[in-house]
């Protein structure tokens, strides 16, 4: 019996068509241009009533993305960056980075480019999106950045980003390949690392014209959780702005210091917000976020302490506006609410304190223990019975591992 089987297993395989070689030793040679990715982080969340997204007292899959690096030939390539889950909610559209990138153009190794949808090169915070980047569980209070279609060049001017310089030109507006005007974002950044310890970055942005006459702008830069648009609802005496247009023009400029104790991290914004309607109702707002974080000892920069405060706010007793100290806050996608948003626009500031701890698990994992105290305040005219019963201050708490391949 056992000599039939053995019979039969050698004509049947006999039978089989050639299998390729490459499928027993090695992959077909588009697979090695193609690099998979990804990042993630899981979390345990709890908060006091209307504190920002702490509030559920949850588990929740917090952040989750992957990324596709593909080699298009020498000195190019193409990036999709699929976010799937942010801020614990599914996204729809989720599409997030998708660019052709080139390197050293026409010869010149400070010349690179990349074209399609990517993120705005304005400030540093963004340089976080992924949660295993950064040390700690919370975004600040201002949280400045951008995501659309355009152009983005950048480079060093001087050798290991002694200077360093990024600039953009990107559609602006408020949706995925949208574009109602023919005004730019443009946005400007230059850095410089002159000493090993020492990390500097000024930039700039202007959102140029969104909105016209009869359909209302919004611009695509988000800031504490919401784009840009013409000054809304406010007991003001101005009221809300009649108008459907609107501009700003945004500074920022960040320092960072480190060494084998720790790090240090000051950021300070500014922004003017160019109503259409007139000067009424033009707003200044200024956000600040200072962080420091130290290294527990004998643990090779694996375990650390780190405190963090921001603010952002017109800081005017009469004039005020909209903060949530969230990535988004746009209910009509189903983003995340702002806690704030019986204020209208009449906040004065909001700032954040956190505390925590954090241990590197690994080069690609870390755990975070935080907790964060929060506040804001609303204008003079704003100051009502209901509006004080919900000032004050709220707090929350998360642990979390983020992760990313």
């Amino acid at each position: 019996m056992r000599r039939c089987l053995r019979l039969v297993a050698v004509l049947t395989l006999g039978c089989l068509p050639a299998i390729p070689v490459w499928s027993m030793t090695a992959l077909p040679d588009w697979t090695e241009r193609i690099h998979i990715g990804g990042n993630g982080a899981v979390r345990i969340s709890d908060g006091q009533s209307r504190a920002q997204l702490e509030r559920n007292n949850s588990f929740s899959v917090y952040q989750l993305g992957l990324t596709f690096d593909v080699d298009l030939g020498p000195g190019m390539s193409f990036w999709y960056d699929f976010g799937l889950t942010r801020e614990g909610q599914t996204r729809t559209p989720s599409l997030q980075q998708v660019y052709v990138q080139g390197e050293s153009l026409f010869g010149m190794d400070w010349l690179n480019a990349r074209l399609g949808r990517t993120f705005m090169p304005f400030g540093e915070e963004y340089l976080r999106w992924n949660a295993a980047e950064s040390p700690v569980a919370s975004i600040s209070t201002a949280f400045p950045w951008a995501l659309d279609e355009g152009v983005v060049v950048f480079g060093d001017i001087l050798p290991e980003g002694k200077l360093a310089y990024a600039a953009s030109l990107q559609n602006g507006n408020k949706e995925f390949n949208f574009d109602d005007n023919p005004n730019k974002t443009v946005a400007l950044k230059l850095s410089a690392t002159p000493l090993p310890w020492l990390y500097a970055s000024a930039s700039y942005l202007n959102l140029g014209k969104q909105g016209n006459n009869t359909t209302a702008g919004r611009s695509e830069w988000w800031l504490s959780g919401f784009q840009i648009q013409p000054l809304g609802t406010t007991k003001e005496p101005s009221g809300a702005s009649a108008s459907k247009i609107v501009t700003g023009q945004a500074l920022e400029g960040n320092l960072k210091l480190r060494c084998d104790l720790g790090r240090a991290w000051l950021s300070y914004g500014y922004f003017h917000h160019n109503d259409g309607g007139g000067d009424a109702f033009d707003r200044d707002i200024r956000y600040f976020t200072g962080e420091l974080l130290g290294y527990f000892p004998r643990t090779e920069q694996k375990a650390y302490a780190f405190g963090r405060y921001s603010v952002i706010g017109t800081f005017s007793p009469t004039l005020g506006y909209r903060f949530a100290g969230t990535e988004l806050a746009y209910t009509p996608n189903n983003f995340n609410n702002s806690p704030y948003d019986e204020y209208k626009y009449d906040q004065r500031d909001l700032s954040r304190y956190s505390l925590g701890l954090g241990w590197r698990l690994s080069e690609n994992t870390v755990a975070k223990l935080e907790h964060t105290w929060e506040n804001s305040h609303v204008i003079e005219a704003a100051k009502t019975a209901a509006n004080l019963y919900l000032q004050g201050q709220r707090n929350f708490f998360i642990a979390e591992l983020a992760f990313q391949f």
